[in-house]
């Protein structure tokens, strides 16, 4: 199959994107508030500042580089109280706002993308496995959705592959409670979905390379964790978490 990468850089999910995977969480919050102050504020800029929201707390917290590098903090931080509730705020009012376009396509990438930042916040932070997998299928149903209009979505490929390859993680008899539409059984298949957003995706091509770095990393792929590592420190210079890996 022959997949493209589609998007414009510049945007203000796209500047926010830039600064939050460098983990300079304070950065993207300013610009996503800034866009967001507009009344009424786009679905863009609604996006944007609940994906700052979230970022903040799991760079906060540490569990973003503890989960996928073990490098930070020994253990993460508990989530703020008041974080959370402004956090579950922006979700249900950006995700109303995107199921209230449901023809279009940033509206649906924004509900795919919403899920999947639930997703990760449950399971990285909460650590409810069962309510995180249901995000999980969500936004599953919503990246097939947007395939069958575009099969080179590199975004929509990258909620296939981490699913997908998240559900190998947990021990099998917990797997029968995390069924897939797509691609539950092959895990060479989720690292190639991965792999293809890192190359290909537009809003979630950086966090499909962080992603691809733990990925080689768990598997003992240690020439490509390097090589993956070292692009990251080139892509985002900002974030001393590459800087700090040992290679």
């Amino acid at each position: 199959m022959k997949r493209t990468a589609r998007g414009v850089p510049g945007s203000t999910l796209d500047r926010v994107l830039e600064r939050l995977y460098n983990f300079d969480a304070a950065g993207a919050l300013e610009i996503a508030e800034h866009a967001a102050a507009h009344h009424p504020p786009s679905l863009e800029a609604r996006t944007a500042l609940t994906a700052s929201l979230y970022f903040a707390e799991m760079v906060r917290t540490g569990v973003l580089a503890l989960t996928l590098f073990d490098i930070e903090k020994a253990e993460p931080e508990r989530p703020d109280r008041d974080a959370r509730d402004r956090m579950n705020r922006e979700f249900d009012a950006t995700l109303a706002a995107a199921e209230a376009h449901p023809t279009d396509r940033f509206a649906l990438f924004a509900q795919m993308y919403l899920h999947g930042l639930e997703r990760d916040f449950l399971a990285m932070v909460h650590k409810s496995y069962l309510d995180s997998w249901e995000h999980a299928q969500t936004a599953q149903h919503i990246a097939l959705r947007m395939l069958e209009h575009d099969e080179t979505l590199g975004d929509a490929w990258f909620t296939l592959g981490f699913n997908s390859y998240i559900r190998f993680r947990v021990p099998t008899l917990f797997r029968r409670f995390m069924p897939l539409e797509f691609g539950e059984d092959d895990r060479d298949e989720a690292i190639k979905n991965i792999e293809y957003a890192a190359e290909e995706g537009r809003y979630l091509k950086g966090f499909a390379m962080l992603v691809l770095a733990g990925v080689y990393r768990e598997e003992g792929r240690r020439d490509e964790f390097a090589a993956t590592i070292r692009r990251l420190r080139a892509t985002y210079p900002d974030n001393a978490a590459w800087r700090a890996v040992k290679l």
